[in-house]
């Protein structure tokens, strides 16, 4: 496909620093497309930053091969946000697999006024598949800084890991099946708000958002208990005290707790006859957790050796909780 100049259509550029060039800022390519297509204002330029010898580079290459003007560099994507601190702010989209990579590059956020996309997907020890998106305006600097604790406090409890283990040779069938909607979540995310950060006004989204299932989507409100884990009924009751952002009766809503020693997503719906909160489940990633899905993984195991010898169908997973980009 020709690369078609934005320039020649009085487009205005948005530059991106994309951090990481895997599998996330690979499926994310085709949104970029879809959006310089259609828009008859924008054009979004990606500059793919990642550490690995030419994975940056072959990812440029397929992008100029759908039509898409983008530039690659090799490094640590926190080195040239911090390198940016002089130059005018533009956005930054994180497609990384590691939650202290991604709570490294929004600490230099923080500092560098920044704004700030990021996407990840989540496996936890119940199975359950969660995606994250998360977007900032420059100036929301706290809130970078609070997110940043919270992905210190989840990097503690998730193992080292990539994309096989979630959506790949060692993930759940049913994980591999619904991936397409979240990369689909993610997408329209990144097309709606890009050019909302680039222009510096309100996100049409909440700084931090969840899915389940790819289709419903949760704003997400953390909440730090280092000291002890709360009562969850007593916490929703605190949130909705003073919420952060407007709440919907009978809407649901989530609480990110980070605790002692990992964190909770607490699923909870503000009820639309009384206003009174009701939790509606809650999910526990800590050592004690991955240790009780070890040991559910060790005996899965075992029972798949006792009804096959083939090792081709037996799925080995180390460890139960899991990242992506």
């Amino acid at each position: 496909m020709n690369i078609v100049d934005p320039s020649e259509y009085n487009r205005e550029i948005i530059p991106v620093r994309n951090g990481g060039a895997g599998r996330g800022a690979r499926l994310l390519l085709p949104a970029i497309q879809e959006f310089n297509q259609r828009s008859e204002r924008f054009a979004i330029e990606p500059w793919y930053v990642d550490p690995a010898p030419s994975r940056a580079k072959d990812l440029v290459a397929e992008a100029r091969s759908a039509g898409v003007h983008a530039r690659a560099s090799e490094g640590r994507i926190e080195d040239f946000v911090r390198r940016a601190r002089s130059r005018r702010p533009s956005p930054i989209i994180l497609n990384l697999d590691r939650p202290l990579a991604l709570a490294k590059v929004l600490g230099v956020a923080a500092e560098t006024d920044q704004p700030v996309l990021a996407y990840m997907l989540l496996r936890t020890p119940s199975e359950e598949l969660y995606g994250l998106r998360l977007v900032f305006q420059g100036h929301e600097n706290d809130l970078k800084r609070q997110a940043a604790r919270f992905f210190e406090a989840l990097a503690r409890v998730v193992a080292r890991s990539g994309a096989s283990f979630i959506v790949g040779n060692g993930g759940r069938p049913e994980h591999i099946a619904t991936e397409p909607a979240y990369r689909l979540w993610f997408a329209q995310h990144m097309q709606a708000n890009v050019p909302k950060v680039a222009g510096q006004a309100e996100p049409e989204a909440s700084p931090f958002e969840v899915t389940r299932d790819g289709t419903s989507t949760l704003c997400l409100t953390i909440v730090e208990n280092k000291r002890a884990w709360a009562n969850p009924a007593s916490l929703a009751q605190e949130v909705i005290s003073d919420p952060p952002l407007p709440l919907i009766r009978g809407q649901d809503f989530a609480v990110g707790e980070v605790g002692p020693d990992g964190v909770r997503i607490h699923r909870v719906r503000l009820r639309k006859t009384d206003g009174k909160v009701a939790i509606r489940g809650s999910t526990l990633v800590n050592p004690e957790a991955i240790a009780a899905a070890e040991e559910r993984e060790r005996a899965r195991r075992e029972l798949e050796r006792a009804l096959s010898k083939a090792e081709h169908d037996t799925i080995s997973r180390v460890r139960p909780a899991f990242t992506t980009d």
